[in-house]
């Protein structure tokens, strides 16, 4: 092998172990019981789901002390990394009774009341360690670039229907609900273009 291959061969492995070393020490893991909290790549911080366990593992006893409690934990995390609320730019709300769509709201909407991130808010089957709700959010440093767009309290909702933060744009989920009456087109097809619409 030539030298200049050589060369470039032990750059890159040096530029390799730079990156995995650099992304290793910028993970932030929270207390015991819970997943690793996240990893920041530039400016974004990626946070991983979080339920509603409390630090020594236990479960509250109602589902909005459990939305309370998610929430914390995803403070804690952000303040690990010197962030908070307010540099959560996008969420995904999981939650096995879709029924408690309106409960976790009315928590939800008491972590962001300015500037709310863009959120999707699926009903799921299960979900892991016993919790009846998980968030998973994306944060941005930098909150001199993060703007939100459209009607903040989107339908009355504590979420923004987008949200620039840098150069990335971060969308709501997008049901397929009519805005005029909030019911659905009657077939599926519909409700898909409506979603895309």
């Amino acid at each position: 092998m030539k030298k200049s291959k050589k060369t470039l061969l032990v750059l890159c492995h040096a530029a390799f172990s730079l990156f995995i070393t650099v992304l290793l020490t910028t993970c932030f893991m929270p207390d015991a019981f819970a997943a690793p909290g996240g990893i920041m790549v530039g400016k974004t911080m990626y946070l991983s789901g979080q339920g509603s366990r409390t630090p020594d593992g236990k479960l509250p006893d109602t589902f909005s002390e459990e939305v309370r409690q998610c929430l914390e934990n995803i403070r804690s995390n952000l303040e690990k990394a010197g962030l908070d609320m307010e540099n959560v730019v996008k969420s995904f709300v999981y939650l096995d009774d879709i029924g408690n769509f309106g409960a976790m709201n009315e928590v939800y909407k008491q972590y962001f009341k300015k500037n709310p991130p863009a959120r999707t808010t699926v009903g799921v089957k299960w979900i892991p360690g016993g919790s009846h709700v998980e968030i998973t959010c994306i944060a941005y440093s930098d909150l001199s670039e993060k703007k939100c767009l459209g009607t903040e309290k989107f339908y009355g909702l504590p979420f923004s229907p987008g949200v620039i933060a840098g150069k990335t744009l971060y969308i709501a989920g997008q049901g397929d609900h009519i805005d005029e009456d909030a019911s659905r087109p009657p077939t599926f097809e519909d409700q898909v273009k409506n979603c895309m619409a």
